[in-house]
C-alpha cells in the first residue's frame, strides 16, 4: 500500500534520507540509551545498589533530555535558514504553494525526523518500568514530559531558523530564547518571593519555567502531578506561540528572498533600524570610509550591537539581582558565575560580528572580488578588527563597568585576610583578562574559521569554546578545593596570579601566530571549495588537503590519472 504524502514533506523526509544525518543521530542516540542501560543495570545488580533500576531510570531520562536538545536543534535550526541560503524559498511559493502548507510540510519533516533519534531510547527506557522500579505513572509523565521538550525544541529551532539564514545563528537564536524561558520564570519568583511571604509565589512562577517538569521528574513526579501537568501545558503554549510567531514571520519575509514586490513594511522597518539613521550613515562614512574601507564596511550592521546591548543589560540585570539576594553567603560565588556568564555571551556576540563579515564574503564569493582590489591581506583583516573596536567599544567598557560593581558586591562584609582577598582579585583579573582576549586574539581564530567554512555562528562558538572551558574549570578548581579554608594562603594566591600572568603571555604569543597564520593562508583558502559538514576537512582544514600540492599556483584541476601498469601496451598511436 502506497502512502500519499504532501509533496514537500515527502522532500524533506528524502532529503534526511539521503542525507544520512537522522540515521547518524539515531544511532548515536541509541547506542548511548544501550551503553547506559548495560554498564548501571549490571552494575546495580552486582552491587545490591538500586537493583530496579530507579537511578538508571533518572539516568535514561537525563539523556532523553540531551537528545531532545541537541538533536532537535541540528535537525531543526536549518529547516529554512538552507532554503534561504540557496534562494530556493521563493520557488516553492513561485509553485503554487500557499505559506500554510509550506510551513506544516516542513514542520512535520522537521517532527518526524527529530522523534526518530527519541525513539530509539523509549524501549531502554522501559526497562525500570518493567523491573519495578518505577510506577507506570512515572513512566508515562517521563514520556510526556521528553515529547513536550521535543514539541519546545523543535519550535523555537522554526523560529530561529526564519529568522536567520545561517544555521549557526539560528541555533544561538533557539538557546538563547529557551534558557530565557527556562531562567526568567525562576528569577521572578525568587525576587517576588523575597518580598512576599509564604511558597504560592514562587511556586508559580517555577511552573512557567520549561525546565521544572524534567526536575520534577527526576524528583519523583508522584506527590505533584498537578504541577507537571500544568507546567506541561504552559510549556505547549510556549510551543505553539513560537511556531505562530515563526509563520508570520515566514509569510511576511519570503518575498525579500525573491526580490518580488520590494521589501515588505516590516523588513523595511527592520533594516532601517539595524543599519542606521541617515545621518548616522554619512558619520560613519565620513569618519572611516576614506582610511579605511573594509572597517567601515564591516562597521556599517548595528545588528550585533544591539545584540550585544540586550544581552549585557539582560543579563547583568538578572545577575545584579541574584547577587543581591543571595546575602553575603553565596554572593560571591554567584557574582563570579554571573560575571563569567556575561563575559562569554558579550565574547560570542563579538566573534559572530568578527567572523559575519568573512563568512557571508566567503559563501557568496564576493572574496574573490575582494582579493581583486589594491587592498593587500593585512589591511583587510586590520580593517576587520578596527571595525570591532568602532562597534563595541561602548558595550565593553559597560561590562567592564558591571564587572567592577559586581567584585565590589562579593567584597562585601569581606573578612578575609590579604592573601584570600589576593585569591579573589586574581580569579577576578582572569574573568576580565579572558574578555580584553575577545576583542584582541580570539577575532583572529574566528575570522579565520570562518573563511575556510562559511559560517559565522559555528566560528564564534569555537572561539568562545577555550574560554568557557577556562571559566568553568576555574570556578570547579575553587569549589572543590574548598575556598573558604585554602583561600588564606599564600600558596593559592601566588599560583593564581601567576596563571593570569602566564595567560596574558600565552594570549600576546597566540595573537602574533594566529595572525601570521591568517594572512599566509588568505588567498589559499579564498580560492577552495567550501568543504561540507560531513568532510572529514572541514573541523580540520589545512590546504595541502584542498589541493594536492596546495600552494597558490600549483592547483591540480583534474585528478591525478593512476600510472599505468607494465603488462599494458602501449598508447594507441605510439611507435613500436
Amino acid at each position: 500500500m502506497q502512502v500519499l504524502l504532501p509533496p514537500i514533506l515527502e522532500r524533506q523526509l528524502r532529503m534526511a534520507l539521503r542525507a544520512g544525518t537522522a540515521r547518524r543521530l539515531w544511532w548515536k542516540a541509541a547506542s548511548s540509551f544501550g551503553a547506559v542501560t548495560l554498564l548501571l543495570w549490571g552494575f546495580g545488580l552486582l552491587t545490591s545498589v538500586d537493583p530496579q533500576g530507579r537511578w538508571l531510570f533518572s539516568w535514561l531520562f537525563v539523556i532523553g533530555l540531551w537528545v531532545v536538545v541537541s538533536h532537535g536543534l541540528k535537525l531543526t535550526a536549518d529547516l529554512f535558514s538552507e532554503e534561504r541560503r540557496q534562494g530556493t524559498l521563493g520557488l516553492l511559493y513561485l509553485a503554487g504553494l500557499s505559506t500554510s502548507e509550506i510551513f506544516l510540510s516542513k514542520l512535520a519533516g522537521a517532527a518526524l525526523t527529530t522523534s526518530y533519534s527519541l525513539l530509539a531510547g523509549v524501549p531502554f527506557l522501559a526497562v525500570p518500568l518493567v523491573a519495578g522500579g518505577v510506577s507506570g505513572a512515572e513512566f508515562l509523565s517521563a514520556l510526556v514530559c521528553l515529547a513536550v521538550g521535543l514539541l519546545v525544541v523543535t519550535a523555537l529551532g522554526v523560529l530561529g531558523s526564519v529568522v536567520h539564514r545561517d544555521s549557526g545563528a539560528a541555533q544561538m537564536t533557539a538557546v538563547l530564547v529557551g534558557v530565557a524561558l527556562c531562567l526568567l520564570g525562576p528569577l521572578i519568583g525568587a525576587i517576588v518571593g523575597a518580598f512576599a511571604s509564604g511558597k504560592a509565589p514562587w511556586i508559580g512562577w517555577l511552573v512557567s519555567s520549561p525546565a521544572y517538569g524534567p526536575w520534577l521528574i527526576l524528583r519523583r513526579v508522584g506527590h505533584a502531578p498537578e504541577l507537571l501537568w500544568a507546567n506541561s501545558g504552559l510549556s505547549l503554549g510556549y510551543a505553539m506561540a513560537a511556531l505562530v510567531l515563526a509563520g508570520r514571520i515566514l509569510h511576511r519575509t519570503w518575498r525579500d528572498e525573491t526580490g518580488l514586490g520590494g521589501l515588505s513594511r516590516w523588513r523595511a522597518r527592520w533594516l532601517a533600524w539595524r543599519r542606521g539613521s541617515a545621518a548616522w550613515r554619512d558619520r560613519r562614512r565620513t569618519q572611516v570610509l576614506a582610511e579605511d574601507p573594509v572597517g567601515w564596511l564591516a562597521s556599517r550592521d548595528r545588528a550585533c550591537v544591539w545584540a550585544a546591548w540586550v544581552w549585557v543589560t539582560v543579563s547583568g540585570v538578572g545577575c545584579l539581582a541574584s547577587v543581591l539576594l543571595a546575602g553575603r553567603g553565596w554572593g560571591g560565588w554567584l557574582a563570579m558565575v554571573g560575571a563569567a556568564g556575561v563575559n562569554v555571551g558579550f565574547r560570542w556576540i563579538v566573534l559572530y560580528a568578527a567572523a559575519g563579515l568573512l563568512g557571508e564574503a566567503r559563501r557568496s564569493g564576493i572574496l574573490e572580488l575582494l582579493l581583486t582590489t589594491p587592498l593587500c591581506v593585512e589591511d583587510i583583516i586590520a580593517g576587520q578588527r578596527r571595525a570591532l573596536w568602532l562597534q563595541f567599544k561602548p558595550v565593553f567598557w559597560a561590562v567592564a563597568v558591571l564587572d567592577l560593581v559586581l567584585v565590589a558586591l562579593g567584597l562585601r562584609g569581606w573578612t578575609g585576610s590579604l592573601a584570600a582577598t589576593s585569591s579573589y582579585l586574581a580569579v577576578w583579573a582572569a574573568i576580565l583578562g579572558l574578555t580584553v582576549a575577545g576583542l584582541v586574539s580570539a577575532p583572529l581564530r574566528a575570522m579565520w574559521i570562518s573563511l575556510w567554512t562559511g559560517r559565522p555562528a559555528y566560528a564564534a562558538l569555537q572561539g568562545i569554546a577555550g574560554s568557557a572551558v577556562a571559566f568553568l574549570l576555574l570556578l570547579l578548581t575553587l569549589l572543590v578545593t574548598n575556598w573558604a579554608r585554602f583561600g588564606n594562603e599564600w600558596w593559592v594566591a601566588c599560583p593564581l596570579w601567576a596563571t593570569v600572568a602566564g595567560g596574558a603571555v600565552c594570549s600576546g604569543g597566540e595573537l602574533a601566530k594566529l595572525r601570521t597564520k591568517l594572512v599566509a593562508e588568505f588567498r589559499l583558502i579564498a580560492a577552495a571549495p567550501i568543504p561540507q559538514r560531513n568532510d572529514p576537512r572541514f573541523r580540520g582544514w589545512s590546504p595541502d588537503s584542498i589541493f594536492p600540492p596546495g600552494r597558490w599556483g600549483d592547483f591540480q584541476l583534474r585528478p591525478a590519472q593512476k600510472p599505468r601498469s607494465s603488462r599494458a601496451g602501449p598508447p594507441a598511436g605510439s611507435g613500436g
